[in-house]
């Protein structure tokens, strides 16, 4: 028989209610777009545009403004030239003087090489400027340094059905030139140097070509409504539609071309603020601007959203949106406990919809971001309709780039007495005058539910909104009395913040203060180690007459039943992490009376140790001190009492803040008796200088020789390069050359 505690718990409307979210992400499960569009850029919705939208089938090339006009091309670097198609002649765009200087014997309208005949396009690739030749049926490759003329290109004869006609050109940043053939119904693919390489054939009368940042090529054939997409590789993609469809897969261009195709540099360049027309002559007055109109209404409605709870009551919609002067959205919501068809629901009037709220801008306010909601007016059902009804004033548009659906409702009324819900007018009337401090008091407990993140150290706010006011992070640390050092990194920070309280036991101590710069250094220490288990009984191991073995994983060992004999498991490299700490009294070697013995290590020591200065008797200048505590024959003992260096690595003394950052560390961490000193370890090992294993020295492999003549000051740093190659005496360089009886002579 089932007890109490093991029946499955009533089941219960939440404390809060779910949110239900349409946004550019999450999609917005549109069944209706009237007037309405998900904009490219952002995927807010907004209203279409009825006139001044650019087009990509402009005559002049540029895609809707998106790349240069036919006649203009920008160069890797920056240069801007133009071909003027009456004339023939090639031009270059001057920072300095505003204008576009025509480029001296190179172009004009004849039969010459260096002549072109119904000249259509050009574009900048690789050092080279190609010029479309129509009327001569060839590309002209000029070199953009000295307009030397490299070659002339054109295809193969096999890969014309009729003879080439090449009136387009664009190229990707690989160097490939792609060239429009309407006679051939084809564009040509060329190398950076010029070899024919494929044809894209089947694509009609091409009439502009363009490339994105992706190197996807766009085909533009005439009479056709949609621009053609091709992946690099040739693979063809989702034709483009649409300027806003693909705005954002091309770079921004040096300045602003109009649907003439005149180019605009007032909002683009430092010292030019001029425009310039197909022949490159300034325009007095500019580059036109189309004026851009949004349509004045539009809707958009979403498909039944479910909420999964029957005679559910649907509680809040959330905007948030750009609503511009004169435009607004107005929110209106059915309900239903059927998922009804989208061709019943378009057919119903308005009076079958509810809520009926509008959003606008607060006043004195730009509505760049408005923060909006209402409640649902809709009755009890499980399945929501969400319309959004648009309107301007055709000069903006709003733009809806988030709505968030709260259910079920859960009215503060619950904590009333029950006479206020007795009747059901009235307790409508409580539940929607209540919802009225739902968002205030909810946002509060809401802060209430999450405030814990405020004391973990791993999500504690760690940058502070005042210069001079501490941020939360260092706040925090004053609870346990550490003071973080701002000039850390944050992930530092927090880590350190984490982990330092757990070592305050061991505070003053060489233990402590070498975990505290572990710690700090981001190095791990010892107690990271991984142990690695073993079978200790054969018996675990057998199994239908076999001995077994063992196989051992990554943090514990198990036996399955082998034939093999079962072996220990191989010995485990274990990292140790490096002393960092010397104390110096563990450098004392001197001899002592009865108490020493004479060796290798043994040093005397007399009145110098310490530099006392005896007046007579060997005193130096700048070496002696006067030293006023009488205590000589402890002195060795006092040179090394309390003192200590630090090793660390030589990357930290570039650092200025991590160098300060671990200065305040030992400051903070050693004991107020103790003298310490830092050293940057550099990784070498030098005998008698830089030879404490564990400590200032690393062995690592052979360096290479890193000497050049006139360059190089001889010293620590350098290696002089030895023997190459066969020679008289092989060198043994450990890890380079050291093999016995192959490369190293042993003697």
């Amino acid at each position: 028989m089932a007890t109490l505690s093991m029946l499955p718990p009533v089941p219960r409307p939440p404390h809060d209610p779910t949110q239900i979210t349409l946004d550019p992400v999450r999609g917005w499960r549109a069944s209706l777009l009237e007037s309405t569009l998900v904009s490219p850029r952002d995927g807010a919705l907004m209203l279409d545009l009825t006139a001044g939208a650019r087009a990509l089938d402009e005559p002049s090339g540029s895609f809707g403004g998106l790349v240069p006009p036919s006649w203009v091309t920008v160069s890797e670097c920056g240069d801007i030239w133009l071909l003027d198609r009456d004339t023939g002649t090639l031009a270059k765009f001057d920072d300095c003087d505003c204008r576009f200087v025509r480029i001296p014997h190179t172009g004009g309208i004849g039969t010459g090489a260096r002549q072109f005949h119904d000249p259509r396009a050009l574009v900048a690739s690789c050092g080279n400027l190609v010029v479309v030749d129509t009327g001569h049926a060839r590309l002209s490759v000029f070199s953009q340094r000295g307009y030397a003329l490299r070659e002339h290109v054109e295809p193969p004869a096999s890969a014309q059905a009729q003879p080439w006609q090449p009136v387009c050109i664009a190229a990707d940043s690989h160097g490939h030139l792609y060239v429009g053939d309407p006679a051939n119904g084809a564009v040509h693919r060329f190398s950076a140097r010029g070899v024919w390489q494929q044809v894209m054939p089947g694509l009609g009368a091409v009439t502009h070509l363009a490339v994105d940042r992706h190197d996807r090529l766009y085909v533009l054939s005439g009479g056709a409504s949609d621009v053609r997409v091709f992946a690099h590789g040739g693979a063809e993609l989702e034709p483009a539609v649409s300027r806003m469809m693909i705005e954002r897969r091309f770079a921004p261009l040096p300045f602003r071309v109009d649907a003439n195709g005149a180019i605009d540099f007032s909002h683009h360049h430092d010292r030019c603020c001029e425009a310039f027309d197909a022949h490159g002559a300034l325009l007095p007055d500019g580059a036109p601007v189309a004026k851009v109109v949004y349509a004045a209404a539009g809707r958009y409605r979403s498909a039944p959203i479910d909420s999964d709870i029957a005679q559910c009551p649907w509680h809040r919609i959330a905007l948030t949106a750009a609503i511009p002067p004169g435009c607004g959205v107005t929110v209106l919501t059915r309900t239903s406990e059927l998922a009804e068809p989208d061709d019943l629901v378009a057919a119903l009037p308005d009076g079958a919809w509810d809520t009926w709220q509008v959003a606008r801008r607060a006043p004195n306010t730009s509505g760049d971001c408005v923060e909006w909601d209402c409640l649902v007016r809709s009755p009890r059902g499980r399945f929501l309709w969400l319309e959004l009804r648009l309107h301007g004033d055709g000069k903006a548009s709003p733009r809806v780039r988030c709505v968030t659906l709260e259910t079920p409702r859960i009215p503060l009324s619950r904590w009333l007495p029950g006479v206020f819900q007795q009747d059901a007018d009235a307790g409508d009337f409580t539940d929607r005058f209540l919802a009225l401090f739902d968002s205030t008091l909810r946002s509060i407990e809401s802060r209430l539910d999450t405030q814990a993140s405020l004391f973990d150290p791993r999500s504690s706010p760690a940058s502070s909104p005042r210069a001079d006011a501490p941020d939360f992070l260092s706040w925090l640390g004053t609870w346990v009395g550490i003071a973080l050092n701002r000039s850390w990194p944050e992930a530092r920070r927090r880590e350190y913040l984490r982990r330092a309280p757990a070592l305050f036991d061991q505070r003053g101590t060489v233990a402590g203060l070498r975990a505290m710069l572990l710690l700090y250094l981001g190095l791990p220490d010892d107690s990271s180690s991984i142990r690695h288990g073993a079978c200790t009984d054969l018996a675990d191991c057998a199994g239908d007459g076999c001995h077994g073995s063992c196989q051992h994983g990554a943090a514990v060992s198990r036996c399955e039943p082998r034939c093999d004999p079962c072996a220990p498991p191989p010995p485990k490299r274990v990292h140790r992490a490096p002393a960092l700490l010397l104390e110096h009294w563990r450098l004392r070697r001197w001899l002592f009376v009865g108490g020493s013995r004479l060796g290798e290590d043994a040093a005397l020591w007399g009145n110098a140790i310490v530099s006392r200065s005896r007046l007579d008797d060997g005193a130096q200048t700048n070496v002696t001190r006067l030293i006023g505590t009488q205590d000589p024959f402890r002195d060795p003992f006092h040179v090394y009492a309390s003192t200590f260096t630090v090793f660390v690595p030589a990357n930290l003394a570039c650092d200025t803040a991590a160098r300060r950052g671990l200065e305040a560390l030992l400051r903070e961490e050693s004991p107020a008796h103790a003298r310490w000193h830092l050293e940057f370890v550099h990784p070498r090992f030098r005998i008698g200088v830089q030879s404490m294993i564990g400590y200032d020295s690393v062995v690592g492999r052979y360096p290479e020789p890193n000497v050049t003549v006139n360059q190089t000051t001889l010293g620590r740093s350098t290696v002089l390069g030895g023997p190459v190659g066969d020679s008289a005496t092989p060198p043994l360089r450990v890890g380079i050359s050291a093999r016995i009886g192959s490369t190293t002579t042993l003697q």
